[in-house]
């Protein structure tokens, strides 16, 4: 039952992949606003996360990484996550969350530290 629902999961990413390499248009005026950088004039981590992913489905990865580095974080943090559960350590749920949420911390920091001083 596991295989078949990985199996599903693989096949949704794989087709939203798809659509998103030849459909997508991350510059659209329909395309998603970050809803903390409109509330708080901060940018969260996560920001640029859009056109990193088309300019990663479209092999540019120079470009990927100037639109948004923590996308690379995340990744790293997905497949460290799919370490630790093909070794079956028994905490990999919580040293991956730790992982992230740390660096999700430190990415917030590092990019507004300029507002910040400006301020």
């Amino acid at each position: 039952m596991k295989k078949v629902g990985l199996g599903i999961c693989t096949l949704f990413v794989l087709t939203i992949s798809t659509y998103a390499y030849y459909h997508y248009n991350a510059w659209s005026e329909w395309s998603p606003v970050c809803a903390f950088k409109l509330l708080m004039g901060l940018e969260c981590p996560t920001c640029g996360t859009q056109r990193a992913l088309f300019y990663l489905l479209h092999g540019q990865w120079n470009e990927c990484l100037m639109q948004n580095q923590f996308l690379i974080y995340v990744m790293f943090c997905v497949v460290l996550f799919c370490v630790l559960r093909l070794f079956k350590y028994q905490h990999s749920y919580n040293v991956t969350c730790f992982f992230f949420l740390l660096g999700y911390l430190i990415c917030f920091i590092i990019r507004n530290i300029p507002k910040i001083l400006a301020s």
